[in-house]
């Protein structure tokens, strides 16, 4: 992977050099931690500067926790509790919205590390089907 910046994320906005990342995955996906949301880019560190979390096709059940993590190291951006991701209902990154964690949010990650949705806890959810996660930040 060269050292540079995804194209993706360059045409977001070249001045300030933020981006934003949306995606869906299947809870399967998530519980197998192949759910990469912002790729990594080496010799690059991310901030994460919002998140947003939702479940689909209905509420999430069977992990403890969903969280937004270093690919690598795991150091956690953003989680919530399962009891949090119900159905179509956006959760943020304040600590008013929900049971969240945000030990490493708006902060630079580790070198060439990417973010990436896990869950702990527990099994994939019998009740929602997808999770979906918007990341905004940005490369420094």
């Amino acid at each position: 992977m060269a050292n540079t910046v995804p194209r993706r994320y360059l045409d977001k906005d070249p001045v300030t050099h933020e981006g934003i990342w949306n995606k869906t995955f299947t809870v399967a996906e998530v519980t197998a931690e192949t759910a990469v949301v912002v790729p990594p880019v080496a010799g690059k560190q991310f901030v994460a500067t919002e998140v947003f979390m939702r479940a689909i096709g209905g509420n999430l059940s069977g992990p403890t926790t969903v969280e937004l993590v270093e690919t690598t190291t795991g150091g956690v951006v953003c989680s919530h509790v399962t009891a949090d991701l119900t159905s179509g209902v956006w959760r943020l990154t304040t600590a008013g919205d929900g049971t969240v964690v945000t030990t490493k949010w708006a902060i630079p990650l580790v070198v060439s590390e990417g973010l990436e949705l896990t869950d702990t806890g527990g099994s994939a959810s019998a009740t929602a089907t997808h999770l979906q996660c918007v990341v905004k930040g940005f490369y420094i």
